[in-house]
């Protein structure tokens, strides 16, 4: 009995914990979601300039996110219900969701060695095509506006593209920082950074946080295993435990049982051997 009671104590710790872990599975569920659909969308605006595999992890993140959301939900119902088989699957697709994740903060990892190559290629590319065609322009002006820069390296990337005046080189009006600017025609001061270095950075810090956050929540899952394995383990142990007091609660009653019938037959047979003795005294 205090076997029973210990398990009891310890199996009902370990759930409660597990129950825990899989409110906190939840929260990283959606923050995964949050996180991979935010990159993306960032990155929707910089599409013409990057490569359709670096949207990969961000799509791999909201999967994820789906997934460790419907899981944890399994996970709660299985810990409630104290279902071994249940909890046992919980583990084994949350074993599953790690490698996933481990995946997508890898590839994220893997691709930062493409970024400078590709980067320099999509955007001088569409720096040389911006005379002749509107929409490389409108790129190029988002691209400039937005992070505050010019050119690929530096403004002096726009020499030829435009016809030059007063032997000066003629820029797009998205290379004019709008503070210092008063009219198209007069641009007080240009951005001094070039577009590579700045959009590098920005996707490099997009990626470490894909990683980083892959990684964390991966940790929390590895966790979870765990408490979810134990959890498991105390379940059997308890279930064993409750079959063995059963089973020796049916042996003492049907020792019970036996040893009455006994006693019954030889109480039986004493007073059968009593009215054989009265008879003859008589």
């Amino acid at each position: 009995m205090l076997l029973d009671n210990e398990l009891n104590t310890g199996m009902l710790c370990i759930k409660y914990i597990l129950v825990f872990f899989n409110f906190l599975f939840v929260i990283t569920g959606i923050c995964l979601i949050l996180v991979g659909w935010s990159i993306n969308y960032v990155y929707f605006e910089y599409s013409e300039f990057l490569d359709a595999h670096f949207f990969s992890p961000g799509v791999l993140m909201i999967i994820i996110g789906v997934l460790v959301f419907l899981v944890a939900s399994f996970g709660c119902w299985g810990a409630y219900r104290e279902s071994t088989c249940m909890i046992t699957i919980f583990s084994v697709m949350l074993a599953v969701i790690f490698v996933l994740e481990l995946s997508a903060g890898v590839s994220a990892y893997v691709l930062q060695e493409d970024i400078p190559q590709l980067l320099e290629h999509t955007i001088t590319e569409a720096l040389n095509e911006s005379a002749s065609q509107n929409s490389s322009a409108r790129m190029m002006d988002v691209l400039q506006s937005e992070l505050h820069c010019c050119g690929v390296n530096s403004y002096k990337d726009w020499e030829g593209i435009y016809p030059e005046t007063n032997n000066s080189i003629t820029l797009p009006q998205s290379c004019c920082d709008p503070r210092y600017t008063t009219s198209d025609s007069n641009c007080g001061k240009v951005y001094s950074e070039g577009c590579l270095p700045q959009l590098e950075t920005f996707i490099r810090e997009s990626i470490i946080l894909l990683a980083g956050t892959a990684s964390t929540i991966a940790l929390i899952q590895l966790i979870g295993v765990s408490f979810s394995c134990s959890l498991a383990k105390m379940i059997r142990m308890q279930k064993t435990e409750r079959d063995r007091q059963r089973w020796e609660m049916r042996e003492q009653l049907i020792n019970s049982y036996t040893q009455g019938e006994w006693n019954i037959r030889l109480t039986d047979q004493e007073n059968n051997g009593y009215d054989n003795l009265a008879q003859q005294v008589k």
